[in-house]
């Protein structure tokens, strides 16, 4: 009877353990000066986008079609649930540091806002604003979308809607960019 009790409480302790790294660490907004941008355009639609940084939002724009891959960009918004849900993955991806990650915030009601559900949600990589739907006609109207770009600039795949574990988020990694996480 020990031995089930002490079996019992691992199982209850392993599962509590568990629910509480499944919470998202906070995490201070990363400047979008850590990208890597080349004369050289990429694949990426060429708008120009302010960066969120702690303190709101920078004065110098980052042009999308600039950066340089490899990398995968997400675009979110605070409002959506399905972008709420997949963020933990994103979050898990970013800590292995296989992939630049960048996100897009778009149609945010206040750069505040976006500031703190980063903040809130461990998303510790370089966050792009689009506070005025200016990729829209790029990307289309709903989110979560996210894009992988290859080394050479290339878009090379294109998720439309939430990704549901970090199984699949790794294996669409390994299978769009060669990249194993």
């Amino acid at each position: 009877m020990k031995f089930f009790a002490l079996i019992l409480s691992f199982v209850l302790t392993a599962c509590s353990a568990q629910s509480e790294t499944s919470q998202a660490t906070p995490a201070l907004i990363v400047g979008c000066d850590v990208l890597s941008t080349s004369p050289n355009s990429n694949e990426m639609p060429a708008i120009e986008l302010p960066c969120l940084t702690e303190s709101g939002l920078t004065s110098e724009k980052y042009a999308l079609n600039t950066i340089q891959g490899p990398f995968i960009i997400n675009l979110w918004g605070s409002w959506c649930t399905a972008c709420t849900e997949e963020l933990p993955y994103f979050v898990e991806l970013n800590n292995t540091k296989a992939v630049q990650i960048i996100g897009l915030d778009v149609e945010e009601a206040k750069a505040s806002d976006a500031i703190s559900f980063a903040k809130k949600h461990g998303m510790a990589w370089p966050q792009i604003h689009d506070p005025n739907s200016a990729t829209r006609g790029d990307f289309g109207m709903g989110v979560p979308v996210t894009w992988f770009v290859d080394k050479n600039g290339h878009v090379t795949f294109k998720k439309v809607g939430q990704i549901h574990s970090l199984v699949e988020l790794k294996g669409l990694l390994k299978t769009h960019l060669g990249i194993s996480a």
